[in-house]
């Protein structure tokens, strides 16, 4: 999907994104397993040539020597595609929401707001949704501005603008502003679960032992699997937000 920013275009699909990379990672951990397995095989091959009498830690080692060399591979692999989504997050996070989090700091727009500040004091305790959407129309869009105007409607008020479900009491004025809160709690909810994504240990799998030597091979952990899950059904719901917030282009 592509959405307007400002005067920029920007094309997001969360979804797509995550699925790629996590389909790229995949084929990195089964080449890891297809590695570990060889090298296990060659350990067995040899270890079955060997005589019972030889001293065979010679080989023990060749073998801890490559499993650790494929490991720390491994490692980087994961930390990569760790950084991978989670620049790729940030990166969005910041061109979607830069225009919405700052607000407008020329003289003429501070002005404006001010004498739309006199008219809401002038409403006293009888201002109404209505009224506060008419006073402050044109700043609905200023995130940071209109978390203030909110406040200072609460204090007049002396009470929440919020209803037992959780959805603000004045829709017109500050509906924006709870769907911005609302797609900030959801992108920071795909941020947290893409910490942790492909930094999970890996568990054994395949086990064997030869000659007492217990041969392994890694797989997937559940947390890893349950990240992996987490992340696209997350991301699903983001890009139902987004394109609920932000202008398709």
């Amino acid at each position: 999907m592509r959405y307007r920013i400002g005067n920029s275009i920007i094309e997001i699909d969360f979804v797509k994104k995550a699925t790629d990379i996590i389909s790229d990672f995949q084929l990195i951990h089964q080449e890891y397993e297809e590695t570990i397995r060889k090298i296990n095989s060659a350990y067995k091959q040899k270890a079955i040539e060997v005589s019972i009498f030889s001293d065979d830690e010679l080989l023990k080692k060749s073998c801890e020597d490559a499993l650790a060399a494929a490991n720390q591979e491994y490692k980087t692999h994961c930390i990569k595609f760790n950084k991978r989504i989670n620049q790729y997050l940030e990166e969005v996070k910041n061109g979607l929401l830069s225009e919405l989090s700052e607000s407008n700091n020329s003289t003429e727009y501070i002005l404006r707001f001010n004498n739309a500040l006199i008219f809401f004091n002038a409403e006293g305790t009888n201002i109404t949704d209505d009224i506060a959407s008419e006073i402050f129309g044109e700043f609905k869009k200023d995130m940071p501005l209109m978390h203030r105007v909110r406040r200072m409607v609460e204090l007049k008020l002396e009470t929440p603008l919020l209803d037992a479900s959780g959805n603000t009491t004045f829709p017109k004025t500050f509906g924006n502003l709870q769907k911005y809160e609302m797609y900030l709690t959801q992108f920071n909810t795909v941020c947290s679960i893409a910490e942790n994504l492909f930094l999970s240990e890996c568990v054994n799998g395949e086990v064997e032992y030869i000659k007492g030597y217990k041969l392994t091979v890694p797989m997937l952990s559940y947390p890893e699997m349950l990240y992996e899950a987490q992340i696209i059904e997350e991301a699903d719901l983001l890009q139902e937000m987004t394109s609920e917030l932000f202008e398709s282009a």
